[in-house]
């Protein structure tokens, strides 16, 4: 691996060949990897005044955010796996959670009303 600043590329007919520095040294290859940074792009979660770390929401273990009712999931979350499986699965999840505490208000809300008609 080398951290000196990339030249150009080098190649012939659509194939890499070698990387040129901008020392002028050259690097023989025929492919490259990258892991470009990942960070969460949206301004919405800072705007709603979420809690975010390390450029990505803070969230509990039901994908709730720091503010009630606001939840986030996927590549927003987590710096670490950023693929459509993981952002399906937390979402998932996360709409699981939502669906449960939904479903308790709407129970505790018919309770209340039930105790006050007595």
């Amino acid at each position: 691996m080398r951290s000196e600043k990339i030249d150009r590329f080098e190649g012939k007919d659509g194939h890499l060949n070698a990387i040129v520095f901008a020392d002028e040294s050259v690097l023989a290859r025929s492919a490259i990897y990258l892991h470009p940074l990942q960070q969460q792009r949206s301004e919405l979660p800072k705007q709603l005044g979420c809690d975010i770390k390390n450029g990505f929401v803070k969230v509990d273990e039901c994908g709730q955010t720091s503010i009630q009712g606001v939840y986030a999931a996927g590549d927003m979350i987590t710096p670490m796996m950023q693929s459509l499986a993981y952002a399906s699965f937390s979402g998932g999840c996360a709409a699981g959670f939502i669906n449960q505490r939904l479903l308790v208000e709407n129970f505790n809300s018919s309770v209340n009303t039930l105790s006050m008609r007595k």
